[in-house]
């Protein structure tokens, strides 16, 4: 009797465990397993931290190009990047000009569902190790794989 019991003890938790798999696949699709804007602009944030652009990760697009402008920088950081390209820009960046920080200055609390723009401040040392302040226009898009990375320029400053 025992044995009968235990036969269909294991019959129930084998026909139940699709379903629990298919529950949660069906929760996961459901939030999309996408990171909200702040998430996104926070793993932006890390990567200058880390001074590394591995840790953009899904931020970077898979498809599609980069808008850069960063003439302060280098007067080759202008135009339409690849992830790979932008990635290889900010690396290059990091070992050229040592980082102090970038801060999140106003991240939409609201996005459009056609892409937000985040302001940032970018500090960090040149050659000559004077610390130089940029203000950056950074635009994420929500697209299918979350939010991703479309522009990263300087924001035009006021003149003096």
């Amino acid at each position: 009797m025992d044995q009968e019991r235990s036969r269909t003890a294991r019959r129930g938790r084998h026909r139940l465990a699709p379903v629990l798999v298919g529950v949660l696949l069906l929760a996961g699709s459901v939030t999309g397993g996408q990171e909200d804007l702040s998430t996104a602009a926070r793993r932006l944030e890390s990567a200058f931290e880390a001074r590394s652009s591995r840790v953009l990760g899904a931020v970077l697009p898979s498809r599609g190009k980069i808008r850069v402008d960063l003439p302060s920088l280098a007067a080759d950081a202008t135009g339409l990047l690849s992830a790979s390209q932008f990635g290889y820009l900010l690396d290059d960046l990091f070992r050229r000009h040592p980082v102090v920080r970038l801060t999140l200055e106003k991240v939409p609390r609201s996005p459009q569902p056609s892409g937000a723009v985040v302001f940032a401040g970018l500090e960090l040392k040149t050659d000559t190790g004077k610390r130089t302040a940029l203000s950056l226009h950074i635009v994420f898009a929500d697209e299918e794989a979350g939010w991703t990375l479309r522009e990263f320029r300087e924001r035009a400053r006021p003149a003096p």
